[in-house]
């Protein structure tokens, strides 16, 4: 998944002199691949509030204006908001975000109301009134509640 989700976000990646991407995505694949480098899921989503707007929304943006395929970011905002809900198979989990509450609150309504508020709140209005990005959000929130996390990990490889 890592590598599928790699490849449409490099496109957006501009060089930096010195620095081989290629070289540094490799790199990042094997540290991944790595079962003596392991992260923990809440160390990863620590301030995801920060994160997604900072590392993704900007690539997304791009990648949409250009209507590349964009299933692996949709899947892992899908992922955010399932996390962002606070539980996980009846166990709390903690949101180690500044605005953990309201995470919580519109991951919540993603249950009733699909993505669209989610996106709106965090991500901007475009994001939330693109009928392809929501649907695509909307449907891997909906394999992550009915077959897991590692079902659309699968499917979008």
């Amino acid at each position: 998944y890592v590598s599928k989700y790699m490849d449409p976000i490099h496109a957006t990646v501009p060089s930096v002199p010195g620095v081989c991407l290629d070289a540094y995505k490799g790199v990042l694949l094997e540290r991944f691949s790595n079962p003596n480098v392991s992260d923990q899921v809440a160390r990863l989503a620590e301030d995801g509030s920060k994160k997604m707007v900072g590392f993704v929304r900007g690539a997304l943006e791009e990648l949409m204006t250009e209507k590349a395929d964009t299933k692996v970011i949709s899947a892992a905002i899908a992922g955010w908001i399932r996390y962002s809900q606070g539980e996980i198979d009846g166990e709390t989990i903690p949101i180690n975000d500044p605005k953990a509450e309201c995470l919580k609150e519109y991951a919540m309504k993603a249950k009733s109301m699909g993505s669209a508020p989610f996106l709106g709140k965090f991500l901007g209005l475009k994001f939330a009134s693109n009928d392809a990005l929501r649907k695509e959000v909307d449907s891997y929130l909906g394999e992550i509640e009915e077959k897991g996390v590692r079902s659309v990990m699968r499917s979008v490889v």
